[in-house]
């Protein structure tokens, strides 16, 4: 079963989103090194272009230089599947969806399992808990470069039981 997740912005209240869906390779151990990659490599270190990029779509999957790779190229996996050269692929048709409005106090519903917000200079990560969003840390985007996956597999699996 797929991983899923909400990634957007945090509004200057502290408490609503913005965000999008999406569906696989929600954990942290896969989406802060590929959101560090994004940001690094393909957005000049700057987290606005990176947000506005990630609001255009729901996503499939964030996979930067997969998307940034088969864009140049002028490809696509698939008539539901299209790359965003720099963020990853996103579902045809997404773009006519609304992003999703929230708040960290309701129940996810569901939805997603994490959740990834931009605010100011860093990326905030929540967890759902089975009726709220628990914090699980703040990455700032200098960190984003050099996360240590030993902490991020530690963290990670002290808040699901899962074994990563």
């Amino acid at each position: 079963m797929p991983t899923r997740s909400l990634i957007g912005i945090l509004s200057d209240d502290g408490r609503s989103y913005r965000a999008r869906y999406c569906h696989s390779d929600g954990y942290p151990t896969h989406m802060l090194p590929v959101l560090g990659e994004a940001l690094h490599k393909h957005h000049a270190g700057d987290l606005a272009p990176l947000a506005a990029a990630l609001l255009r779509h729901d996503w499939a999957y964030l996979a930067p230089g997969s998307a940034a790779d088969e864009a140049h190229d002028g490809g696509q996996r698939s008539d539901r599947l299209q790359p965003t050269a720099g963020v990853g692929f996103h579902y045809a048709g997404s773009r006519e969806l609304e992003p999703i409005n929230g708040t960290l106090d309701e129940d996810a519903g569901g939805s997603a399992t994490w959740l990834y917000l931009i605010s100011g200079d860093e990326i905030r990560v929540h967890y759902e808990t089975g009726g709220a969003w628990a914090h699980f840390g703040d990455y700032g985007s200098a960190e984003l470069a050099h996360l240590d996956p030993t902490d991020l597999i530690a963290r990670e699996s002290a808040v699901t039981g899962r074994r990563v």
